[in-house]
């Protein structure tokens, strides 16, 4: 027997590889499961976001054609504002909107109507601020109006700016009274009305062609909330 150490040394089978277990296959596809799931819910929110943008774009624009419109009232399609004829601009906005507060807005609703020229063969669209009577916009009136795209509910009513502002004026003197409008009251008459601009508040909705009365006591929020003002 030789004095040195003996060292005994085990054989290992290189020719071959040891697999995974079933266990650890689970955990793995377990892991790429749950990744998987997080890039879906991040990637929804991201499209959410977008559509939150496109909509707020969207929406901006209709507040402009608001704008744009009350400035000439007589563009108004549908139902016609009364006296919108006959009468300044600003007269015709204020007996238009002078009721309109709390449930009871000016509805208008905002669309894209196709246009065709048969001369030219070509088809385009315009902006259309339609008033419908009783203000329930149906599938029905927007295909016979040629609508294409979205459709939005504008609600417009007074704009809360002018609570505790003098906007009486004495007839006799043509002078401001003391006495300050109240939010959520109408306006009085155009003629007794003393500030040179009228603040209004403009809010913007998606339109599903949902009757008016169920489309009103839904808790919808608006797309966007934003107040315009009409000089006089």
């Amino acid at each position: 027997m030789s004095k040195g150490r003996l060292f005994m040394r085990s054989k290992r089978n290189t020719s071959g590889k040891d697999g995974f277990t079933l266990v650890e296959v689970i955990l793995a596809v377990g892991v790429i499961a749950m990744a998987i799931m997080a890039l879906i819910g991040l990637l929804g929110t991201t499209f959410q976001q977008v559509q939150d943008v496109v909509e707020t774009n969207q929406a901006i624009g209709v507040v402009t054609k608001v704008n744009a419109a009350l400035d000439n009232p007589r563009t108004v399609g549908g139902e016609k504002i009364p006296n919108a004829e006959t009468t300044t601009a600003f007269d015709a906005v204020y007996d238009f909107v002078k009721n309109a507060h709390g449930t009871n807005p000016v509805v208008l609703y905002y669309f894209q109507k196709e246009i065709n020229f048969d001369n030219l063969g070509k088809e385009t669209s315009i902006p259309v601020m339609y008033r419908a009577a009783s203000d329930n916009f149906t599938q029905v009136l927007y295909n016979q109006q040629g609508g294409t795209g979205s459709v939005f509910r504008v609600e417009i009513r007074i704009s809360n700016l002018l609570e505790n502002q003098r906007i009486f004026v004495d007839t006799s003197t043509y002078e401001p009274t003391d006495a300050t409008y109240v939010a959520g009251s109408s306006l009085p008459d155009v003629n007794s009305y003393a500030l040179a601009y009228l603040p209004l508040e403009v809010r913007v909705f998606p339109h599903d062609f949902s009757d008016n009365s169920l489309n009103a006591s839904r808790d919808i929020r608006p797309i966007l909330t934003q107040n315009i003002v009409i000089n006089r």
